[in-house]
């Protein structure tokens, strides 16, 4: 696709990333729905546009393997994600794993930044105030 950098490669994954846990499909599929669950009730209290962001990739992510895992062969809750973009030493991979990375990224930086879902700095001392996100 772009030279040797970024190849297009076809392959039916039926573990989690880099391909581990190939014998746990059905696990890895309800803990997908459980993800998919918890983000739901997460974002009713978003008030930050960050996290909002971070918490939308993962949700977008997670949704999109499990759609596979829904649909694909072998069968429901069984089914192999489809990767299908390969950088060189990497293993092959697809958008939603994109953007499940792109959530953790976010989801930590949020987290070390000490700002909640709604947006607020939590005190990081006890003489400190809450305040809000910048």
């Amino acid at each position: 696709m772009v030279g040797d950098l970024l190849v297009l490669h076809l392959t039916f994954n039926p573990g989690a990333a880099f391909s581990t846990g190939a014998e746990f499909t059905v696990v890895l599929s309800c803990l997908a729905v459980l993800a998919v669950c918890i983000v739901l009730v997460l974002s009713l209290r978003l008030a930050s546009p960050l996290w909002a962001v971070g918490l939308g990739l993962l949700l977008g992510g997670v949704g999109g393997n499990l759609t596979d895992r829904i649909f694909q062969e072998p069968g429901v809750m069984r089914g192999h994600v489809i990767d299908w973009l390969m950088l060189p030493n990497w293993p092959v991979f697809n958008i939603a794993d994109m953007c499940i990375m792109s959530a953790a990224g976010i989801i930590i930086l949020q987290s070390m930044r000490g700002v909640t879902l709604r947006g607020e700095r939590v005190a990081t001392d006890d003489s400190e105030s809450v305040q809000s996100e910048s």
